[in-house]
């Protein structure tokens, strides 16, 4: 077997660079910073939001929940409605494929005092949504889903479920800002 000759390249010393480069939006911190804004009350102004399809679907719920969304070139407004600002959505929300929306949304909406039924398209539908469905049944809600706990999710809140599912979110209210892997990305506080 013949070995090519490796190749030497020489790198010589330029002129120096100027400029601004923006960096793309993080999708992790973009779900979580729209559904924090939604909960919150006023507006929150969200600068260099993710341009992926999955944050776009986060704000097509929101706004499908009855929240004022607005999206210009980088910068989304958000009008948050607090934690009982929500709405019951005329239809099924529509995750798209965004595991991230579909998994925080049912948290937020297993403490809203209307019914709410939350989908996506066939690979949501593949994914099993038991390490959501148990703990916040566990906490009171009431979740239905396909056999083996798959999407569509049925999500009925409200009475002593909502009342629980406000209450330890409020003593854990970072927790709904944590990444997939674990770590601290912000911290969030939600009154007394």
């Amino acid at each position: 077997m013949k070995r090519e000759a490796a190749q030497i390249v020489r790198v010589r010393a330029g002129q120096q660079i100027r400029g601004e480069v923006t960096l793309p939006g993080d999708k992790s911190i973009s779900h979580r910073s729209a559904i924090l804004a939604a909960i919150g009350d006023g507006e929150s102004r969200i600068r260099n939001y993710s341009s992926a399809q999955d944050c776009q679907s986060t704000l097509d719920c929101l706004a499908a929940l009855g929240i004022r969304v607005e999206r210009t070139p980088g910068l989304v407004r958000i009008e948050g409605g607090g934690l009982h600002g929500l709405r019951r959505a005329a239809g099924v929300l529509d995750a798209g494929n965004s595991g991230s929306t579909i998994r925080m949304l049912a948290g937020i909406l297993a403490g809203q005092p209307f019914p709410t039924q939350i989908s996506g398209d066939e690979s949501i539908q593949r994914r099993p949504m038991k390490r959501i469905i148990e703990p916040l049944t566990r906490m009171g809600a009431r979740i239905t889903a396909r056999e083996g706990g798959y999407a569509p999710l049925t999500i009925e809140g409200g009475g002593s479920a909502s009342h629980r599912l406000h209450a330890a979110g409020r003593q854990r209210a970072g927790q709904v800002v944590r990444s997939p892997g674990g770590s601290l990305r912000g911290r969030a506080n939600f009154g007394p």
